[in-house]
């Protein structure tokens, strides 16, 4: 009998150490943000991607819908491609979109963090964008809300001329045309669907934007910011964190480890 209890004893706390917070709690770690690279490919007459932010002729390239299935919050996508144009549909929030030179292309994403069109392409995209660079002739429409938009000249190219062609469906906070020497124009708060440039040239009529930023706006929009942020830290802070131990499942396993030991001495009394 005495050795029975030993032993029970010798098992209930090694249990009670493996129960313990912080004994047995795996370390979170957050994925790594991915780049798929899309580009068409005339051989295989369709779309395809590698993961990167270079294409290798060298590499296995994948079926779209293997994009479709992993991407996710915070990754990015390139575009390399126009015939025929490409057409992504992604319910995620996107932190970079480029539209490589010549490239043809709808985006439809949550939101985008940093959008750039470059040269000789022809670009729509469909969610809410915080900054939007359109360079030399790209053509571009935004069907929703824009953060900072600037239309520019290629740095490559050695040209004075804003050339690019922008619509806007939504809001814009503000927009910076200029080339490598200048700033041709800075305009603020546009209307929703009211901004329009052509070649390079804004326009939408005065009336509808601001040539100076407004405070009001500003302070306006850090106060939103931080109140979302506060709210959404406390939310999270209510929910258990993976690699954290709650103290509800701790005391359920120490109470099944006594219960369990007080019905062996029972059975062996």
């Amino acid at each position: 009998m005495k050795k029975i209890k030993k032993i029970l004893t010798l098992l209930i706390a090694a249990a009670l150490l493996v129960l313990m917070p912080g004994a047995n709690t795996l370390t979170a770690s957050a994925e790594e943000p991915v780049t798929y690279y899309v580009k068409y490919l005339s051989d295989d007459n369709q779309w395809r991607f590698q993961t990167g932010s270079t294409w290798s002729d060298t590499v296995q390239h994948r079926e779209l819908y293997y994009l479709y299935q992993d991407i996710k919050d915070g990754d990015s996508v390139i575009i390399e491609g126009a015939n025929p144009g490409f057409i992504l549909e992604v319910s995620v929030r996107l932190s970079n979109v480029t539209f490589l030179h010549g490239s043809a292309a709808v985006v439809t994403a949550k939101s985008i963090d940093e959008c750039y069109v470059l040269r000789d392409s022809v670009a729509a995209v469909n969610g809410d964008v915080t900054n939007a660079y359109v360079y030399d002739n790209a053509r571009c429409t935004f069907n929703n809300n824009v953060g900072t938009l600037q239309v520019l000249n290629d740095p490559a190219r050695n040209d004075t001329l804003l050339r690019g062609t922008v619509s806007v469906g939504g809001t814009v906070n503000h927009l910076i045309g200029k080339d490598n020497d200048k700033t041709h124009y800075e305009f603020y708060n546009f209307a929703a669907g009211t901004l329009s440039i052509t070649d390079g040239d804004v326009k939408t009529d005065a009336a509808y934007y601001s040539t100076s930023a407004s405070a009001g706006t500003t302070q306006t929009t850090n106060t939103s910011q931080s109140s979302a942020s506060q709210t959404s830290s406390d939310e999270y802070d209510d929910v258990p964190k993976t690699g954290e131990s709650s103290p509800v499942f701790w005391l359920l396993g120490v109470s099944a480890v006594c219960f369990a030991g007080r019905y062996v001495l029972k059975k062996t009394a």
